[in-house]
């Protein structure tokens, strides 16, 4: 039961791990599709600033789940680990699990939005609304 719990930790690291290199290399592939930008139409290149923070802000939560998944696979490897601490951790693997399948995801659209630059924020007129 011990060397499983330490292969479905290590699986999580693995597939935690995977997903969070996707979301950075696309937020990368993103920001630098942005940055030129900026300094041609501040206005325009800021219009979805909300939805790259959201991406952003999923990807560095992804990190932070890898991390604690990380603490969780090396103390389901100590011997001697209380039963209540194993099952928190295994609580803890089992969080990075659905993060990475669940909400990580949701960054690749929001930068299909960032890259294709819709422009409705700013192009509904006044009089619309």
């Amino acid at each position: 039961d011990l060397q499983r719990g330490e292969q479905d930790a290590h699986a999580t690291v693995v597939e935690v791990t995977a997903a969070l290199q996707q979301g950075v290399t696309a937020l990368v592939q993103v920001t630098e599709a942005l940055l030129p930008e900026i300094g041609r139409d501040r206005t325009a290149a800021l219009a979805n600033a909300t939805v790259y923070l959201d991406m952003f802000g999923r990807v560095f939560a992804a990190w932070m789940w890898l991390k604690q998944a990380l603490a969780a696979a090396e103390c389901l490897r100590t011997e001697g680990t209380a039963a209540a601490e194993a099952d928190f951790c295994q609580g803890k693997l089992q969080a990075a699990r659905f993060f990475a399948r669940w909400e990580l995801p949701k960054y690749q659209h929001e930068a299909q939005i960032l890259l294709q630059r819709y422009d409705e924020p700013l192009s509904m007129p006044s009089e619309w609304f």
